[in-house]
């Protein structure tokens, strides 16, 4: 059977089109390589770049560790400087309040209280509740030891005029209460009226704490007015 004539018209037409079609996909196959060819190696720089940019080299690394090092070591004195001035000026603030303390129980306990102090090392001070009118009997209250290291009572004073109205307490030794500067303990009474009594009556005086290793950290000082009972931290 012979075909219709618009089929056979189709398939001539599509016959001819063929060798062109593939012509034409074949070179833009061709194009296309050509263009991924060239944009290639352009690529693989970018990628070789940033790579690179990613990374650190043997030599940086070692220039910043020295770099810290050198950094630490400047730094340590300082921060060694600065733990034993905040061990020093907790301590303190524990000697003051355990002078408040002793004062404060007196008054309202209504009788003496005595607060001992021994510069042995490590320093330690004892609070007791007089038992008879002397003193020459005790209970004891409280008994305390620095624990932080280095801090020491500082043997020969303050070194300085306190500022009124304690212009006039004497600051020449660890305990100026407590007799002759090598002397290694004294003691103070805290009466139910509130003054501070050495052995023969109202004592006035100061304590002073430092640091045994550290001479660039600047004493403290507790100072006392026995006719009065003020006691101020300095």
């Amino acid at each position: 059977m012979t075909a219709p004539l618009h089929t056979r018209t189709l398939a001539v037409t599509a016959h001819e089109r063929t060798p062109t079609l593939v012509k034409t996909v074949h070179g833009r196959t061709r194009a296309l390589m050509r263009m991924a060819h060239r944009r290639t190696p352009t690529l693989t720089r970018t990628a070789h770049r940033r790579g690179r940019a990613r990374g650190f080299t043997l030599i940086e690394l070692m220039f910043v560790v020295a770099l810290i090092g050198i950094l630490a070591g400047l730094a340590a004195p300082n921060l060694m400087h600065m733990s034993r001035k905040f061990s020093l000026n907790g301590a303190t603030r524990d000697f003051y309040a355990a002078l408040v303390e002793a004062q404060s129980l007196a008054r309202s306990q209504g009788k003496t209280y005595r607060f001992t102090v021994t510069r042995a090392s490590p320093p330690s001070w004892t609070l007791e509740q007089c038992t008879t009118t002397t003193c020459t009997a005790r209970t004891l209250v409280r008994q305390h030891t620095v624990g932080q290291a280095g801090v020491i009572f500082k043997q020969g004073g303050f070194g300085a005029e306190f500022p009124a109205p304690f212009a006039t307490v004497p600051n020449d030794a660890w305990c100026t209460a407590c007799g002759a500067d090598s002397n290694s303990s004294g003691y103070l009474d805290f009466t139910p009226n509130g003054r501070v009594v050495g052995g023969d009556g109202d004592t006035t005086g100061s304590f002073t704490l430092g640091d045994v290793q550290d001479a660039l950290v600047a004493v403290r000082a507790v100072a006392f007015i026995g006719r009065t009972g003020d006691v101020r931290l300095f």
